[in-house]
């Protein structure tokens, strides 16, 4: 999590771009236990993203099973971050996996 909120913050100055339909998981990084969700197809600022993410710290589990819900990830956006929270991402919850104690690899960053 401390890469995340040692990104630099995205706001109205930085060069990122709001959407972008070709963003793609970019960075990795590895992780000890800690609580992760696996997404195929969640959508986040008009992308498509699968991979496997650092839960925010104020996702309560459990998440539901079904559905399309907003999840909170950490993961940086062409580098950046957001100011206060994590990334929402768009996911189908019949296509996730939420994983505990997980240590392995984890998409840091999204970026064309």
């Amino acid at each position: 999590m401390s890469f995340y909120f040692s990104a630099k913050v995205w706001n109205e100055q930085t060069d990122a771009p709001n959407t972008s339909k070709r963003a793609k998981p970019s960075s990795q990084l590895s992780i000890e236990n800690a609580r992760v969700i696996v997404v195929k197809n969640a959508r986040y600022r008009s992308a498509t993203i699968s991979g496997t993410f650092l839960l925010g710290d104020k996702v309560e589990l459990p998440l539901a099973s079904e559905g399309w819900h907003i999840v909170e990830v950490y993961c940086c956006w062409f580098g950046l971050r957001l100011k206060t929270r994590g990334l929402h991402f768009k996911v189908n919850m019949s296509d996730a996996e939420v994983i505990e104690n997980y240590t392995g690899s984890i998409v840091s960053n999204i970026n064309d």
